[in-house]
């Protein structure tokens, strides 16, 4: 079994050479800025840190995000009993994703040593250009735009659980729109994206985004729902999708 492999995508090859950070102590050790408390369930620790990289001929100045862990594992079919890193895992979900039509973030680079400990790193690209579905909500966007938004939006998630997955952990700080391009959604933090093992999981997942906002009005969910029945798998009426969201809701009141 491979005790360490680090791979590197082309179109950040270049860049990370001309730095020094193209192998996988190099990204372990790097100095970045940490972002959020460093995670240690699990029997692990897992931290994310945000750095940056200036091109030296464009001079052009490009964001990473760098997740770090170790001994932080989620066991699957294939490692029932060592499991495998959770950033390992986002990984093949993005992979998963990306060949459903589903955009999350582009990946610079990925490893996992397990010489000593059971470690992993992950570097995506910062989503430049985009933004949060909280700061999208608080814009003053016309209706037509608002509206064109949650039913992209409704389509995309409903693709998602037409794969037969489930984000996980579907909140708005996950969810970025594109300030340019208004049918360009994209989904982040995929660590806990998984199979989703029956359709109940369906409506408890749109509950727990519609619960992480208090932007959305009546008029913005009956939207959503529509497009996500779309695409859902599941051919729900619209009130029977209502309704069971709502169930869930009040379920966590």
């Amino acid at each position: 079994m491979e005790r360490q492999f680090f791979h590197l995508d082309d179109s950040c090859a270049e860049l990370f050479r001309a730095h020094g950070l193209d192998s996988f102590e190099a990204l372990w050790n790097a100095e970045v800025k940490i972002v959020d408390d460093p995670n240690v369930g699990r029997g692990g620790h897992s931290e994310v840190g945000i750095f940056s990289l200036t091109d030296s001929e464009t001079q052009v100045e490009k964001q990473f995000y760098l997740k770090r862990q170790e001994n932080h594992n989620c066991r699957t079919l294939k490692s029932p009993l060592q499991g495998i890193p959770l950033a390992m895992r986002e990984r093949l979900n993005i992979r998963q994703l990306e060949k459903g039509g589903i955009l999350t973030m582009d990946v610079a680079c990925y490893g996992r040593d397990k010489k000593r400990a059971d470690r992993a790193v992950l570097v995506t690209c910062a989503l430049e250009g985009y933004q949060p579905m909280s700061s999208w909500l608080e814009q003053a966007v016309s209706p037509v735009e608002r509206k064109h938004g949650l039913q992209v939006l409704g389509r995309l998630i409903g693709r998602l659980h037409a794969m037969g997955l489930r984000h996980g952990c579907l909140y708005t700080k996950h969810i970025y729109f594109s300030c340019s391009e208004p049918d360009d959604i994209r989904l982040i933090d995929l660590e806990k994206c998984k199979r989703m093992i029956s359709k109940e999981r369906a409506p408890k997942e749109l509950a727990t985004l519609f619960r992480s906002t208090g932007e959305l009005t009546l008029e913005d969910r009956q939207q959503f729902l529509e497009a996500y029945i779309e695409t859902s798998p599941v051919r729900w009426s619209l009130p029977a999708l209502e309704k069971k969201v709502a169930d869930k809701i009040m379920a966590k009141r």
